[in-house]
């Protein structure tokens, strides 16, 4: 074995570890960001529950006029 691949050989070993070690991390990130994808989306969905709620409550007060959505209400008197 030269001199060369005396210094070669611990560098790539190095690298090797080096790639092993952000493999290991970005395994870790992904199944983060998954984890938060999913908490976004149930979310989401619990909000769409609440304003199904809402509008329903509203009907039943009479607080907003059948088959009148929020946006095309017109302006109070």
């Amino acid at each position: 074995m030269s001199n060369q691949d005396s210094i070669i050989l611990p560098m790539l070993r190095e690298i090797r570890g080096v790639l092993q070690t952000h493999g290991e991390l970005l395994r870790e990130l992904r199944a983060r960001v998954s984890h938060l994808e999913h908490q976004g989306a149930t979310s989401f969905a619990k909000m769409d529950r609440i304003e199904d709620r809402l509008d329903r409550i509203e009907r039943r007060l009479e607080i907003v006029e059948p088959g009148v959505s929020e946006g095309d209400q017109p302006p109070p008197r």
